[in-house]
């Protein structure tokens, strides 16, 4: 019987992505994923909301944010088209009118993201006939201008800078080899236990996706070590040899300075025996 591949979980890889991208101000934004838009069971992919309105997020992904911010994710399978698009726009209709009282959510306090690996471009072009613009305001971040009240961005993580934002663009079946050692050394500088475990959920989704690559990488890096060794082994059998030779010296010296109390001492009862 054909083995049944099970679904990737790209969503909660990407909501831990998001996290760590915003690191740097995890103490000013509260996360709610899969958040309910209304009673009924309609959910937007990541909801983050600014603890403050005054702060200024310093990754450049978070640039547009508002007070609240609405994130979609499309993985590698799905599809960014005009469709979801305006889906998305409902949804942020949905959430600022979802308030306790009228207008308690200004339109203006609101972004919405769309994040994709590849760029849109039917997406792109189709909006651009309707009149919005599109302006690449960083690498691989794309504001969307025109009609709509809200602030809206496009990320292509195929375009982000991975340098920057390797968590987001290691969302990928396509791996590249200098990135797949980024996002390890990058893990490894991690000391906060959410991070970690926000790392350990992206990891899974990128070495499940990338399997051979990394099968790769722990081959190399196992020769490496071997190579390493061999190489080194004339040093490591020095300093041995110097440690050993270091230790029985200290050790003799220690002989001696008991042999010659122990002298001394005989002396002194010789003279003590003598009176």
């Amino acid at each position: 019987m054909e083995q049944i591949e099970a679904k990737t979980q790209w969503h909660p890889a990407f909501c831990s992505a998001m996290k760590l991208e915003l690191i740097e101000n995890r103490e000013d934004l509260i996360y709610q994923s899969e958040y309910n838009l209304n009673k009924k069971p309609i959910a937007i992919d990541l909801l983050v909301i600014k603890k403050t309105s005054d702060i200024e997020i310093s990754n450049e992904i978070g640039r547009i944010f508002k007070g609240s911010n609405l994130l979609e994710y499309k993985s590698p399978a799905d599809h960014l088209n005009i469709d979801t698009f305006f889906k998305g726009l409902a949804y942020a209709c949905l959430y600022k009118a979802g308030g306790s009282r009228t207008n308690e959510i200004g339109a203006d306090d609101i972004s919405l993201s769309f994040v994709r690996e590849n760029m849109p471009h039917k997406l792109f072009k189709i909006l651009r006939e309707m009149g919005y613009t599109i302006d690449n305001t960083y690498p691989g971040i794309y504001y969307v201008y025109g009609v709509m009240v809200f602030a809206i961005q496009v990320l292509v993580t195929g375009e982000l800078d991975p340098d920057e934002h390797i968590w987001l663009s290691s969302l990928t079946e396509n791996l590249a080899s200098d990135n797949a050692e980024k996002i390890i050394l990058k893990t490894q500088t991690l000391s906060w236990k959410e991070d970690q475990e926000n790392a350990d959920s992206v990891l899974q989704v990128v070495v499940s996706k990338n399997k051979d690559l990394f099968r790769k990488k722990k081959e190399a890096a196992e020769n490496m070590c071997e190579a390493l060794r061999e190489l080194m082994q004339p040093e490591i059998d020095r300093e041995i040899a110097e440690a050993v030779d270091a230790a029985v010296a200290e050790k003799d010296a220690k002989l001696k300075k008991q042999e010659e109390e122990i002298r001394l001492l005989k002396e002194q009862l010789a003279v003590a025996n003598c009176k």
